[in-house]
């Protein structure tokens, strides 16, 4: 029930479907809070998540739609047309399995493992892997010949208002000094959040020193559970090396779930050059939960909701992932400016 309520709350048109009379409300010594008591940014945080569930329904249900018109077409049933996708994605070649092992061996992933209990997995890590590629390759034929085009809808500029956020002691890159600070809150296991590193890549290409990116942990804890770990370990890497936190921050966005584990973790560590001896005592200090906890709050303080939440030079950037790379440059060419 509960969640059904807070659906109510990000999802109006669907009130009728979900049968909810109102949104949620909390009552608090005989005053009543309701969506309209939220702050702007909590309320618009509220409309993205809102928006991104809306779009990732209307993707899956283009999807199927483009399935069901070429299996038509071949005058096959759905789960037949998907069950001869499988099978033209074929299986993986020992000489394959042994390869993919010996690089993950090279990046010292495997611990002690020998190729004969890691061989099964490996295998079907492949094979799914090869399955996802034929998929993803037919999805992009099918969306050519039959038409495919998602409108994200208009994403709201950044807001007027600016924001302190500590940075201090935080990692960044790009100019030290700069002019304009962007900060991003971000959560490795948030696939918004991996959408917006390439625009972030391409800024920091496009202004070099003139602009600094600044990260602040916030790992949605009760979206992504397996994120903190991941935090942690960064925060622990960043404490012996920079450079391999950068390392690790830019590569775990395309990693998956299985990357998440404490002893993937570790074995990304270690393949980073790190002092494990000192990560694996860094990992049960209290300290760096205390300090991903810190940039929570600090997050928190100035509305942030949600993930990826950007400020430039203290202003929210509504939308996140959302916002265009020239959007991004309009407000930082404003900035510099300015």
């Amino acid at each position: 029930m509960i969640r059904i309520a807070k659906l109510c709350l990000i999802a109006a048109p669907l009130l009728v479907l979900l049968n909810c009379d109102r949104g949620p409300s909390v009552t608090v010594n005989g005053e009543t809070l309701t969506e309209s008591d939220l702050p702007e940014r909590v309320r618009v945080d509220i409309q993205r998540q809102r928006d991104e569930m809306v779009g990732e329904a209307l993707h899956r249900m283009a999807f199927d739609r483009l399935f069901r018109l070429a299996a038509e077409e071949e005058n096959l049933s759905v789960p037949e047309y998907q069950a001869q996708l499988q099978a033209r994605a074929g299986v993986p070649e020992e000489a394959e399995v042994r390869q993919a092992f010996e690089e993950a061996r090279a990046q010292g992933q495997t611990g002690n493992q020998s190729y004969e209990s890691l061989r099964e997995r490996i295998y079907a890590h492949l094979q799914q892997q090869r399955r996802r590629q034929i998929v993803q390759s037919e999805m992009t034929r099918l969306q050519e010949k039959y038409g495919f085009d998602f409108n994200r809808g208009a994403a709201a500029p950044a807001t007027a208002s600016r924001v302190e956020i500590p940075i201090e002691n935080e990692p960044s890159r790009n100019g030290q000094t700069a002019r304009v600070v962007i900060v991003e809150f971000s959560d490795f296991a948030c696939p918004y959040c991996r959408v917006v590193q390439e625009t972030s890549r391409r800024l920091r290409e496009k202004y070099g020193d003139q602009i600094r990116w600044v990260v602040k942990d916030f790992p949605l804890d009760q979206i992504h559970p397996m994120a903190r770990a991941a935090h942690v370990a960064a925060n622990c890497i960043l404490a012996q090396d920079q450079a391999a936190y950068w390392k690790f921050f830019d590569d775990i966005y395309h990693a998956g779930s299985e990357a998440f584990g404490a002893d993937a973790l570790a074995s990304r560590a270690r393949s980073l050059g790190v002092d494990m001896t000192r990560y694996q005592a860094c990992t049960s200090d209290p300290a760096i939960e205390a300090e991903i906890n810190q940039d929570i709050i600090d997050g928190e303080s100035v509305g942030v909701g949600g993930t990826p939440a950007i400020f430039v030079n203290g202003q929210f950037m509504e939308g996140g992932a959302a916002q265009t790379f020239e959007s991004y440059v309009e407000i930082i060419d404003r900035e510099l400016q300015g």
